[in-house]
């Protein structure tokens, strides 16, 4: 639950998941989150979402993953808005994120590249869910962006010689050195 007087800034690409949100945020009188359409990514562009309800509401934009769900699942594609977070902060009068959770069903190097300018200037501690896509690209690129990372599951910290093992859940928090 965030701070009494945070605020939460959710995205929700999916119609039917962004009703559940919105029950959920009523039926608990939660007031300070702020449910915006969007998908995130590098920046802004139409394109096709995969939801696999039978698979406890499973959906991705990658690729790849549509290709081999369409073939072994029933699932449906719904079309979407991606945009950047680069974009959205001015763009929406958002504000400045200190903490930003990611799960972007297999689009995080593409979320987090649309989120570069906030990471390099407001530097917001990070926590993202991997779905085994460029994990160790993302690994390296926020160690070049000067971040600390662990993966969460077994707290194993993260260095350029070890990036094979971010895996599933990763934590990044500005270094030290750049705050």
């Amino acid at each position: 639950r965030a701070v009494k007087n945070g605020r939460v800034i959710t995205f929700e690409p999916v119609p039917e998941h962004r009703e559940l949100i919105l029950d959920h945020l009523e039926l608990n009188h939660i007031k300070n989150v702020k449910l915006l359409s969007y998908g995130i990514g590098a920046s802004f562009q139409k394109t096709t979402l995969l939801v696999c309800e039978e698979m406890g509401a499973y959906s991705t934009a990658h690729t790849e993953q549509k290709q081999r769900l369409r073939n072994q699942h029933k699932c449906q594609e719904i079309s979407i808005e991606i945009t950047s977070l680069d974009e959205l902060i001015p763009q929406k009068n958002l504000p400045i994120p200190d903490f930003i959770k990611i799960d972007v069903e297999g689009l995080e190097f593409a979320a987090l590249q649309g989120m570069e300018q906030t990471i390099k200037q407001y530097q917001p501690e990070l926590f993202i869910e991997l779905h085994g896509f460029n994990n160790a690209q993302i690994a390296h690129w926020l160690l070049a962006h000067d971040y600390q990372i662990w993966q969460v599951r077994d707290g194993i910290k993260i260095t350029n010689a070890n990036t094979e093992m971010a895996k599933r859940f990763l934590y990044a928090s500005p270094s030290k050195s750049s705050t």
